[in-house]
């Protein structure tokens, strides 16, 4: 006998249509067996919150639960098996489950759920093209987020580059280690000059020109950090709760709009729509605060360039 699985670590929305015509290709899978009085049963695991299993044998029995916040699905496995009328034991199995924890080393931190398939058969062939068939209905219930590794980059990306512009970094004139300028390099080269020696005289001018430049370093970044603290302050006043409100939404946006397993009947219908409401609203947002945010770079780089009367 072949088995044959596949596990699939993807987020996923099943809701009754779907799951009906799952259901109706697993049957035309049996139905297309060779044998003569095949028969085949199947059964429904439905895992509720708070450690909670119920057995329906039934489709509609399914659809009926009530799903609701304090009997949430939160996993169904669906196990379909056949066989003829003189052997007991089962021949064929087609088992999808939607929402089995990942086996771990670690249970108790990992938290990763998927979408596994199995089939079983003493017919090769029928396995094969029935897996193909049942894995192209359960692809129908995958999600693809478009909230990827790349926006969440760009967001990075902007909020440096806000904060490039709210927190300017002080830009002095470049000294030497010696405390010498640029200036002062090319009196100091003919200083030095072979074969002519430093005079005392001309020591105690170098001398005075590193003081010189160390006492107007020291006094124009006392003037700079002066300006630069009411500057800043403005400016983090400004910056700062729009970041910090982005921040949140992104929070939300990652722990509450993007569930990994949904199954749509009963009460999760309307928690569904809410949070599909709910992340378009907090996209929006963020997105108009991107757009501002963007208007005012280009601002401040363009400004420089437009003469003034």
């Amino acid at each position: 006998m072949i088995e044959i699985h596949r596990e699939y670590i993807k987020p996923f929305v099943v809701e009754r249509t779907k799951l009906t015509r799952l259901l109706d290709t697993i049957h035309a899978r049996f139905d297309r067996l060779p044998q003569a009085g095949m028969s085949y049963h199947e059964r429904f695991d439905v895992f509720l919150s708070g450690n909670q299993k119920v057995l329906k044998n039934q489709l509609s029995e399914v659809l009926d639960l009530d799903n609701s916040r304090k009997h949430k699905i939160q996993r169904l496995a669906i196990v379909c098996t056949g066989w003829t009328s003189h052997i007991t034991q089962p021949q064929h199995e087609i088992a999808v489950d939607f929402g089995r924890p990942k086996e771990s080393t670690t249970p108790a931190t990992d938290k990763t759920t998927l979408v596994g398939v199995r089939v079983r058969s003493n017919d090769d062939r029928w396995a094969n093209s029935a897996l193909a068939e049942v894995e192209e209905q359960v692809e129908r219930t995958f999600q693809r987020y478009t909230f990827s590794v790349l926006t969440l980059l760009g967001l990075n990306l902007l909020l440096l580059l806000f904060l490039l512009v709210a927190f300017p970094v002080r830009a002095d004139e470049a000294l030497l280690p010696l405390w010498l300028k640029a200036s002062d390099l090319k009196w100091a080269e003919s200083l030095v000059r072979e074969p002519r020696i430093v005079t005392e005289q001309e020591a105690r001018e170098v001398l005075t020109r590193q003081l010189r430049n160390v006492v107007a370093a020291e006094r124009s970044w006392q003037a700079w950090r002066e300006q630069a603290t009411s500057f800043t302050d403005r400016r983090a006043v400004l910056l700062g709760w729009p970041v910090l409100f982005l921040v949140v939404c992104g929070v939300v946006l990652l722990t509450t709009c993007y569930p990994r397993a949904v199954f749509l009947w009963g009460d999760e219908k309307k928690r569904y729509k809410d949070m599909l409401r709910r992340r378009k609203f907090l996209w929006g947002l963020i997105w108009a605060l991107l757009v501002g945010g963007i208007a005012r770079l280009l601002f401040e780089g363009i400004s420089p360039f437009v003469p003034r009367k």
